[in-house]
């Protein structure tokens, strides 16, 4: 995690900022300021101590049971999840409960009834200003700001930007916000053996629910201005009026199955499965909020006054939509040696006109498993491979992602207006009407879009587990993305745009995994490793095309059949490493250069650096290479597993106080203290004399371009995400004393990453600028015991 330099850096970041003036610049903080902190006269602040511990605890607990007869069985476990966060202030945590049941019961020997029931509750606490915006004040307070004004910690400083992470961190200061959600899912079924052998007719309700409901409570609080001369505290009001909030959201969901299955075998080499499904779902959301200011300093709704109140629902929450659909599969094999199926799926949905609800999306096999022929087990040069199998598959399917109701027109009532264009109404006899607006043009011609996945693939085994080998190559095609027309018509056409079916992209990529099985006497092992290459590109783009080819071409919103994630920005080939280097370079450069500033690339070669440099530089987004692999060894008792997890071919740029030291007149992290400076701190950066202390970033004051190299680093990563060494008892300890199985284990999640990218996690490297909650590094120590 970064962490804020301390006072004597941050001083002399401050200086070399100042001295960084190509028409003279002199130091703001003297030997006598420094002199100052370093005796005590003066303290400096440590806003990451008071606001970061070093741990938190985690706690998890689950119990489970099992059993039944020969005509019945039952499961049934419940769990806990406690995780307290790295905040001092204790006032950010989680906790989850969950309960899960699933019993099966032979009413007689031909029908069969399950039941399966699982619920959950969660619930996140945390401070009304979000943990995110506590780490962007924690790393922008300078140490010269003071936590408390005159140190007194009955008084929050109001300090620049009024950007206090001790009083951002704390629930008791500036409110707090309750996330609840509940999740409940069932289902029910009974399946009948028919008389004819292999038949089975089965029926299955479900019923699903989930609820958030949510509290927001926004808190005023005072920051504080201390006047020495009068020895007063001068209150800096924030976040006011106090203002309370309650969202309450639920989404209940059914879904009724009725099928025939068809599974059996003829002569033992004709094996034939069939099904032919019927499903009908219906969901729904409801939702509504309120909220009032504050009278009162009571955290309740009723404390509020109807100045200003606001109720309403969420329209996209607002919804109620019905599913069916046709299943049918046939899949037949010889042997385990030749194989098809083909399915289909006949897919309606509510959300389209009557006319574009269906949609028909089928499938196919096929596989030859080759080492099953008899030229095959014939052969002693092919003896070591004992499974061979080709295969290859082609799917659609459909989605339908749309805004419920398009093929509908209507009206948005009230309408939202604003100061600076048309009002929400009208004032008819000095009463304010709500106004309404139409919702824009319909498109009763909207309807699902498709997916094509083709796949192709071998699976090997051989030498009896010693090498196990899969390789696939896949190629996705997807059709009738949804889309407006808002880029290419002009804004002349007046009206709101439906979504409609316009836009198209294609996925393609392949992916391999090795495994090795073996044992060497008592020791048995495991490895397993993946990787994977997916590249995407849009195959249809509407969009309204630049001016000429050039622009076109140059990262312009026009995208069809081009690589996606592409970064686009300018070359970077290092730093000038001498007063010569600049002077010698072949490109203008600003007179305010210095030793240790980025060189960009001159990439098309005309002799100078400018916006016609700008090329595709690395790749963004989603990284082109994932792999991963798991290793797994058990030797009398002793167990020890670990997942590795990785990616390649990605590149982040840094934002903000990731960027640049002192942003906006805040303070700086402790990276940045590894950067170009002269050896003398009073030494002219401009003279060519003065000597330099290499580094790698630039001389303060010096920031990189954001899209150029200089600003780019590499997020290709290897982590250890868990790590597990257990020891199991053996049952001869449990002889007479009811026990049936205990084992001891010290778990570890994310212990260790490999990366070259700095100072982000390199799985979540991009959001809100890099002001993240730091990454979990879990160590876990549990028992599990087996009665």
């Amino acid at each position: 995690m970064p962490k804020p330099v301390g006072i004597f850096d941050y001083m002399t970041l401050v200086n070399e900022q100042r001295m960084h003036n190509i028409n003279g610049g002199t130091p703001l903080y003297t030997e006598e300021d420094f002199e100052a902190y370093r005796n005590g006269t003066k303290i400096a602040a440590n806003w990451q101590d008071a606001i970061i511990r070093k741990s938190a605890p985690f706690t998890q607990h689950d119990i489970s049971a099992t059993g039944g007869t020969d005509r019945s069985s039952y499961f049934i476990s419940l769990g806990y999840t406690s995780q307290d966060a790295f905040f001092k202030s204790d006032d950010v945590d989680y906790k989850r409960y969950n309960i899960r049941s699933n019993v099966s019961s032979k009413i007689t020997d031909d029908l069969t009834f399950d039941l399966n029931l699982n619920a959950i509750m969660d619930r996140k606490n945390q401070p009304y200003i979000s943990p995110w915006y506590v780490f962007r004040s924690l790393w922008y307070q300078p140490p010269i700001q003071n936590i408390y004004a005159n140190n007194n910690p009955e008084y929050f400083n109001n300090v620049p930007s009024n950007l206090n992470g001790v009083a951002h961190a704390s629930s008791d200061v500036n409110g707090y916000m309750i996330q609840t959600n509940k999740w409940f899912q069932s289902s029910a079924s009974l399946t009948y053996q028919l008389p004819l052998e292999g038949l089975s007719l089965k029926g299955l309700y479900s019923y699903d629910f989930n609820d958030n409901n949510n509290k927001v409570y926004m808190k005023s609080y005072n920051l504080y201005n201390y006047d020495a001369s009068t020895d007063t505290y001068n209150p800096v009001p924030q976040q006011t009026p106090s203002t309370i909030r309650r969202d309450y959201a639920e989404f209940p969901a059914t879904l009724l199955q009725a099928s025939l299955n068809y599974n059996r075998s003829f002569a033992n080499k004709h094996n034939l499965t069939a099904l032919l499904l019927y499903e009908r779902g219906v969901r729904s959301g409801d939702n509504f909020f309120a909220q009032r200011e504050l009278a009162l300093p009571v955290d309740q709704l009723l404390a509020g006054i109807s100045t200003n109140q606001q109720g309403g629902t969420n329209a996209g929450n607002l919804y109620k939509t019905i599913n069916a659909s046709w299943v049918g599969r046939l899949a037949y094999d010889f042997k385990g040696k030749y194989l098809a199926e083909f399915s289909f799926r006949e897919d309606g949905s509510s959300k389209f006109a009557p006319e574009q609800q269906w949609g028909f999306f089928p499938a196919g096999f096929l596989a030859w498993r080759i080492s099953e022929e008899s030229f095959f087990k014939n052969s002693n040069a092919l003896s070591f491979i004992n499974s061979l199998k080709f295969r290859g598959s082609y799917g659609e399917m459909g989605d339908e992602n749309a805004s419920n109701y398009q093929f509908v027109s209507g009206y948005t009532y009230p309408v939202s207006g604003n100061a600076t264009s048309l009002p929400g109404g009208s004032v008819f006899d000095g009463v304010f009407v709500n106004g309404a607006q139409g919702k824009g043009l319909a498109n009763p011609l909207l309807s699902w879009y498709k997916s094509k996945m083709f796949n192709v693939g071998m699976d090997l085994q051989a030498w009896r587990g010693l090498l196990g080998l899969t390789v696939e190559y896949f190629d996705r095609e997807r059709t009738g993305l949804l889309a407006t027309r808002a880029l290419t018509l002009p804004e002349e056409v007046g009206v709101g745009l439906p979504q409609e079916n316009l836009n198209g992209d294609r996925a393609r990529g392949f992916e391999f995994e090795i495994t090795h099985d073996n044992h060497i006497g008592s020791f048995n092992y495991n490895v397993r490793g993946v990787f994977g290459y997916t590249r995407t590109m849009n195959t249809t783009q509407v969009s309204a095309r630049a001016g000429n080819s050039y622009l076109n071409w140059n990262n312009s919103n026009y995208t069809q059949d081009r690589w996606n994630n592409i970064y686009w920005g300018y070359g970077s080939p290092g730093q000038f490493q001498s007063y010569n280097d600049i002077a010698n370079n072949p490109f203008f450069v600003p007179r305010n250069t210095v030793v240790g500033d980025y060189i960009y690339e001159d990439w098309n070669g005309d002799g100078q650096i400018s916006t016609q440099d700008n090329h595709p530089i690395a790749m963004a987004g989603l990284p082109l290479v994932t792999y991963g692999f798991t290793l797994g060894g058990s030797y009398k008792g002793i167990d020890l597993n670990m997942t590795w997890s990785g990616a390649g071919k990605v590149y982040v740029s840094y934002f903000e106080q990731l960027n640049t030291p002192l942003w906006a007149g805040g303070g700086a992290l402790e990276q940045f203290m590894d950067r170009w400076h002269p050896a003398d701190p009073t030494a002219d950066p401009y003279d060519p004399n003065t000597a330099w202390v290499p580094g790698n970033y630039a001389y303060t004051g010096t920031i990189p371009y954001t899209n150029t190299l200089a600003n780019a680093s590499n997020a290709a990563y290897l982590r250890l995400k868990t790590v597990e060494l257990g020891y199991t008892l053996s049952k001869k300890f449990f002889k007479g004393n009811g026990l049936k199985g205990l084992r001891l284990y010290a778990n570890g999640y994310n212990p260790i990453t490999f990366t070259k990218l700095k100072y982000l996690d390199p799985e979540h490297p991009s959001s809100q600028f890099g002001y993240l909650y730091p990454i979990d590094v879990k160590l876990t120590f549990g028992l599990n015991i087996q009665f």
